[in-house]
């Protein structure tokens, strides 16, 4: 979804302000299901979107393994398999707490500023960091 809103070209989207303005929150995946488990939240690593009509699915970090962290990694998807192992996700049901975030990745200082300023009514203060190798 990121490098769709980075090129900007697909007519079925109606934002259209590109990627600079999305913000990453970044989770530690052991803790979150953690919380989710105690929470009697149900979670799901998926081995491509979970948006399509086919997809596997498992409910314990053991099954990490059967994801393909080499398509995961590629900073060049073209080829449909690789573009749909790409795709996985983790999903957890309903919400996260706010105090299970570890970071967040912005694209630049003013997003950055943005953020900052959000945060000075929060208890919760994870850091802020311009990540540019977590965008296109």
């Amino acid at each position: 979804m990121l490098y769709m809103l980075h090129k900007g070209n697909d007519p079925a989207l109606t934002y259209g302000g590109g990627q600079a303005p999305i913000v990453h929150l970044e989770f530690d995946l052991q803790s979150v299901s953690d919380w989710a488990t105690k929470a009697g939240k149900r979670w799901a690593i998926t081995r491509g979107n979970a948006g399509s009509r086919y997809f596997d699915d498992y409910s314990s970090l053991a099954n990490l393994s059967q994801l393909n962290w080499q398509a995961i990694q590629a900073r060049q998807w073209n080829q449909a398999d690789i573009k749909e192992a790409k795709q996985s996700e983790f999903l957890v049901e309903d919400l996260v707490p706010w105090a299970l975030v570890r970071r967040i990745g912005v694209h630049n200082e003013a997003v950055r500023a943005i953020v900052e300023h959000f945060l000075t009514t929060t208890g919760h203060k994870p850091p802020i960091q311009i990540k540019l190798d977590w965008y296109y």
